[in-house]
C-alpha cells in the first residue's frame, strides 16, 4: 500500500510540475505575442530569442540544470541591455550610435549594415559589394561574420540586439553539451561543476552579450567534441545530421578550424588513445598528412618551410600592436627559433595575462579571473590524468582540443588582448578537466538536489 501511494504521490507532483510549466509556457507566449503585434519586427526578433530561450529552460527536466540555463540567460540578457544603455547615456555630446558595443562587435555590426545597404542599392555582384563595404568598413576589414550579420539583419531589421542575444543563446547552449559531456565522461558532479564554470566565467560570459563570434564558434567546437562522444557510444542519425550542420557553419565562421578538427585533433585522439599498433601507424600518418593538408588548403605556395616560418612571423608581426603586444622582437624566421619560442608561447596561449602585466584596464579586469584559473589548473591536470587513464579514447579528443588551438594560437597571436578573446574557444573544454578534478580531489562544494 505505501508503495502503491507513493507512486500516486509522485505522478500528483510530476503532473503539478508539468501544470506550472505549460501555465508559465502560456503566458510567456501570451505576452510575447501580445508585444509582437504592437512592435517592428526589428523589435520582434530579439523578444522570440528570448522566449526561445526561456521556453527550452522550461522543458529542460533536470532539476540542477534548468535553473542554471534560465539564470545564465536571464542574467546575459539583461547584463547586455543594461551595457547598451549604459554605452548610450556615455556617448559624446549624447549622440544617439544604435549599437551599445565595443570594439570589434561595434565594427561588425556597422559592416553588416553597409553590407546591407550596398545591397538594398541593388548591387547584386559580391565582390564589389564586398571590396566598396570593406573601403568604408569600421574595422578596415571584412569576414564571413560581417556578412552572417548582414543576412540575418536582412531578415529581422538592424537591431543591435538580435545578435547579441542570438550569442547568449549561443552560449548557455554550450553549457548544456559541457554538462553532457562531463556526466557522461565521469558523473553528475563533476558535470555540475563544469557547467557551473561555462554558464558564469568572467570573459566568457562577457563576450557573450557582445556582438562577437567567440561564443557562437566555442558553441560548434563543443557541440561537435560532444557529438562524437556520443556516437562512439551509440550510432543516431540525428547525430550525424548535428555533425554536418556544425562543420558546415564552423567552416563558415572560422575555416581553419574544421581541418584542424578533423586531420589533428580526432586522428590524434586516436593516436594518443590506442593501444593497437595499426590504430597507432593509421592515427600518425593521419596526422602527418593531415598537416601537410591543412599547409596545402590553406598556403599552397608555402610547403616549402622557409616560407611557412616566414608567414607566421609576418602573422604574429601584423597582430602585434599597442601596449597588449608581446614578445615584439622575437623572430620566427627560422626552425631553431621557432622551437626556442614554442615553450615560452604556448604558456603565454594558455596563461596570458598574468598579474604582473597590469597596462590597461582590460588586464586589471582579467587579473581575478586569471587567479582563479591559475587555482584551477591542478584540477584540470588531475582531471586529464584521470580521464586517459580510464576513459582514453573520449578524453584525448578533449585534450587534443586544448593543445591544437592553444599551439595555433601560440604561433599567430602577437596581442595579449586578442589571445585572451580567443582562448575562450577552448575553455569550456578545460572545465570539464577541471570538473573531473575537482570531484576526483573531494573539492567541499555541495550542489543542493531538489
Amino acid at each position: 500500500m505505501n508503495h502503491i501511494a507513493l507512486e500516486k504521490q509522485f505522478n500528483i507532483n510530476n503532473f503539478a510540475v508539468a501544470v506550472k510549466k505549460n501555465i508559465c509556457l502560456f503566458f510567456l507566449f501570451a505576452a510575447a505575442l501580445t508585444l509582437i503585434a504592437y512592435l517592428p519586427v526589428s523589435a520582434t526578433v530579439p523578444i522570440l530569442i528570448i522566449v526561445l530561450g526561456l521556453s527550452f529552460g522550461l522543458f529542460l527536466e533536470q532539476t540542477f540544470l534548468a535553473p542554471l540555463f534560465i539564470l545564465a540567460f536571464l542574467i546575459r540578457i539583461i547584463f547586455s541591455i543594461f551595457l547598451y544603455n549604459a554605452i548610450l547615456i556615455k556617448n559624446e555630446g549624447g549622440i544617439y550610435s544604435g549599437h551599445g558595443l565595443f570594439g570589434d562587435g561595434y565594427s561588425y555590426s556597422v559592416n553588416a549594415g553597409l553590407i546591407l545597404d550596398l545591397w538594398f542599392r541593388g548591387e547584386r555582384n559580391l565582390h564589389v559589394i564586398a571590396d566598396e563595404a570593406k573601403r568604408l568598413s569600421a574595422s578596415g576589414n571584412l569576414g564571413s561574420y560581417d556578412f552572417l550579420n548582414a543576412i540575418v539583419y536582412y531578415f529581422t531589421g538592424t537591431s543591435p540586439f538580435t545578435m547579441v542575444f542570438i550569442n547568449c543563446l549561443a552560449s548557455v547552449l554550450t553549457v548544456l553539451f559541457v554538462y553532457q559531456i562531463a556526466k557522461q565522461l565521469w558523473n553528475e558532479r563533476a558535470a555540475r561543476f563544469a557547467a557551473f564554470l561555462t554558464a558564469f566565467w568572467p570573459s566568457t560570459f562577457f563576450w557573450s552579450i557582445q556582438n562577437l563570434k567567440e561564443p557562437i564558434i566555442t558553441f560548434l567546437i563543443v557541440g561537435l567534441i560532444w557529438a562524437f562522444i556520443k556516437l562512439k557510444k551509440q550510432f543516431r542519425f540525428y547525430l550525424i545530421f548535428a555533425i554536418i550542420i556544425f562543420t558546415v557553419l564552423l567552416k563558415m565562421l572560422r575555416g581553419f578550424l574544421v581541418p584542424v578538427f578533423y586531420v589533428l585533433m580526432v586522428p590524434g585522439a586516436m593516436l594518443f588513445s590506442s593501444k593497437h599498433k595499426k590504430v597507432f601507424v593509421f592515427s600518425l600518418l593521419a596526422l602527418a598528412g593531415g598537416a601537410m593538408l591543412m599547409v596545402k588548403l590553406y598556403y599552397p605556395d608555402l610547403i616549402d618551410p622557409h616560407k611557412l616560418l616566414f608567414l607566421l612571423q609576418q602573422k604574429r608581426a601584423g597582430r602585434s600592436y599597442g601596449n597588449l603586444a608581446f614578445m615584439l622582437n622575437f623572430s620566427t624566421a627560422n626552425i631553431l627559433n621557432l622551437i626556442m619560442l614554442l615553450p615560452v608561447s604556448f604558456t603565454i596561449a594558455l596563461l596570458a595575462p598574468f598579474p604582473w602585466q597590469l597596462g590597461s584596464i582590460s588586464q586589471i579586469s582579467s587579473l581575478p579571473e586569471m587567479l582563479l584559473f591559475y587555482y584551477l589548473i591542478p584540477a584540470m591536470l588531475l582531471g586529464g590524468r584521470v580521464l586517459t587513464k580510464i576513459k582514453p579514447k573520449e578524453s584525448w579528443i578533449l585534450i587534443m582540443c586544448i593543445f591544437t588551438i592553444a599551439f595555433i594560437l601560440s604561433n599567430i597571436e602577437g596581442n595579449v588582448g586578442t589571445l585572451f578573446r580567443h582562448r575562450s574557444m577552448i575553455l569550456p573544454v578545460c572545465f570539464i578537466l577541471i570538473g573531473v578534478g575537482l570531484d576526483k580531489a573531494n573539492f567541499k562544494v555541495s550542489f543542493h538536489n531538489q
